[in-house]
């Protein structure tokens, strides 16, 4: 993405921009800042877990199993990954 682009994105041009680093720079600025938050924004307010693992096909099977003697809601996914 150029920098016009980004503009448009945000709905500024760079002459606002150059106005409100002026301000900025110069202690006059009126603006507000937040917090800085790293990585990607939550999806979830609860923790995220990843389970995410290969295994074979046949203890899959086996997990599914013992989870339905066990009155649990099988896992496994049916089809095969590529």
């Amino acid at each position: 993405m150029n920098r016009d682009q980004m503009n448009a994105t945000f709905g500024v041009t760079d002459e606002q921009l150059d106005s409100l680093a002026a301000d900025y720079e110069a202690g006059d600025w009126k603006g507000r800042l937040g917090p800085v938050v790293q990585g990607r924004p939550r999806l979830y307010e609860e923790e995220m877990r990843t389970i995410s693992f290969r295994i074979p096909a046949s203890r899959l099977q086996a997990i599914d199993a013992h989870a339905e003697r066990h009155g649990k809601e099988p896992v496994g996914v049916s089809s095969p990954s590529h």
